[in-house]
């Protein structure tokens, strides 16, 4: 009907609603990911239930993009499309699944400061070590926040900014529609 009234369609994709039916539930366990059930509220609300860095996890949105691009063709429905929305309001945080991310976010602190004498020296760190670094408490008080907090906010954002590449790239395939965050 957009189509026939002349009217665009900006798209959103909606990733982070896809696991949240018992059907998309069981498509990711068959593909192998961990599909996270815990509470994950915050201020800011629940964003995603699986870790964006899951090759399977991947594969599945991958085989939605390509389902959805194909029912558009099917159904005529491209040409209504202005632009694709890849996310909307998005929240992703590593310190949810810090056993897989604890290890590369030390990598991180390795390549940004090299030693961790350099580091200490930056940050005023106590640390002997990049592996005695833990992932910081995301819900500590602001008044409380460290340089290694805010370096945490820097890494935590690069995962999530290539996990929205991974998708618009997954979209391309299909489309030169321009593609966003919102």
């Amino acid at each position: 009907k957009a189509k026939a009234n002349n009217v665009g369609v900006e798209f959103l994709l909606s990733p982070h609603y896809f696991p949240g039916t018992k059907n998309y539930q069981d498509r990711l366990k068959i593909a192998g990911v961990e599909y996270d059930t815990e509470d994950r509220e915050s201020s800011e609300g629940v964003f995603l239930s699986y870790n964006v860095a899951n090759e399977n996890a991947k594969r599945v949105i991958a085989d939605y993009i390509k389902a959805l691009f194909d029912w558009f063709e099917k159904n005529n429905m491209t040409s209504a499309i202005n632009s694709i929305i890849l996310s909307n309001e998005p929240i992703f945080r590593t310190t949810w699944y810090s056993d897989y991310y604890t290890p590369l976010f030390r990598e991180f602190l390795k390549e940004k400061y090299g030693t961790v004498e350099a580091m200490k020296s930056e940050l005023g760190s106590k640390y002997s070590s990049f592996d005695s670094i833990s992932m910081p408490d995301y819900n500590t008080a602001s008044e409380n926040k460290t340089g290694l907090d805010y370096d945490w906010v820097e890494f935590n954002d690069k995962v999530f900014v290539s996990w929205h590449e991974f998708i618009a790239q997954e979209v391309k395939k299909y489309t030169d529609k321009p593609v966003s965050v919102k």
